[in-house]
């Protein structure tokens, strides 16, 4: 499966499980999943840009 498909896959309750943000911590980080996703994907492409 892709990056992508799993990240619409993965509940917010799944998300906050794997981090330990509260669903408000959430949403104030990030409008939705899809914001979130597109800031790994800026954070990861910088890194490699870096590297």
């Amino acid at each position: 499966m892709r990056f992508g498909a799993r990240v619409i896959a993965t509940s917010v309750s799944d998300l906050e499980k794997a981090s330990g943000l509260t669903q408000g911590s959430f949403f104030k980080a990030f409008k939705d999943k899809k914001s979130l996703y597109f800031e790994a994907v800026a954070y990861h492409r910088e890194y490699l840009i870096d590297y």
